[in-house]
């Protein structure tokens, strides 16, 4: 029983030490792969441009 509680804890620390962590890296590269792939930026910049283009003519 004691034996069974320690693997718990350790795969417990595990967890939140080793997994999370590499969760977390592989889902902000995923977005920075998405972002990059589907120019997010740039159509954000591209409205941006009208906009202020909007605002000077108008």
């Amino acid at each position: 029983m004691e034996l069974l509680q320690v693997l718990l804890f350790q795969n417990f620390f595990f967890f939140y030490y080793i997994m999370l962590p590499l969760v977390f890296l592989l889902f902000t590269f995923f977005l920075f792969s998405w972002c990059k792939s589907e120019n997010v930026l740039s159509t954000c910049k591209n409205k941006v441009l009208k906009v202020t283009q909007y605002i000077q003519y108008a």
